[in-house]
């Protein structure tokens, strides 16, 4: 794309091309302007939250990290090189082959699914297209340890304590221990008094 004076407008590489990082998909390099002004790259945090009152009648917020996920990126652009229409086969190949491919934006890079290309030839040198990526590892060195214990694991531990503390209060009272349909319907949970 060019401005009004013929000079390129910039990009997310800048317009000194000689001190441009790298940007590519395995063996396709995006050249000047075929770069994408933005596109998105970082993580998601996965959380359970958990609201509650406590037993002094205080509400009570607790949090479980539960990981963190790479987000999913994509972006729209032009190939505007002598060989655009082969830079598009080649990235829609790298999609229907389902394999990862290396992502890499400078000193970044990633290893990504390609799950959507989409290109519009409109001529040989002009070759429009959309690209949606799901990254499956990080490359950079950020890549965040799962927690310890499973969210699972801590439901289990909840309910563990719940019975538990029925137990004490169903042996502790009378007229609970002589609730026969409780005592039924405990019974069908596999819970035995």
């Amino acid at each position: 794309m060019l401005g009004t004076t013929n000079q390129p407008i910039g990009t997310a590489l800048g317009t000194n091309y000689s001190k441009a990082w790298e940007f590519s998909l395995n063996n396709v390099k995006f050249e000047r302007q075929e770069v994408p002004e933005e596109f998105d790259i970082g993580h998601e945090v996965m959380v359970a939250e958990h609201q509650y009152i406590n037993a002094s009648g205080q509400p009570i917020t607790r949090t479980h990290f539960q990981g963190a996920y790479n987000v999913p990126t994509s972006w729209k652009g032009i190939f505007t090189t002598a060989v655009a229409l082969q830079h598009a086969q080649t990235i829609d190949g790298f999609a229907i082959a389902g394999k990862p491919v290396k992502f890499v934006y400078g000193p970044l890079s990633w290893m990504v699914f390609i799950k959507k290309f989409v290109y519009k030839p409109h001529f040989q040198t002009e070759v429009y297209y959309e690209i949606d990526l799901i990254v499956l590892k990080n490359l950079n060195g950020q890549n965040v340890s799962p927690f310890y214990q499973t969210f699972d694991s801590q439901v289990q531990q909840l309910y563990t304590n719940g019975v538990a503390n029925f137990m004490t209060l169903y042996k502790g009272d009378p007229v609970i221990a002589n609730n026969t349909a409780l005592i039924a319907e405990l019974a069908a949970i596999g819970i035995t008094p």
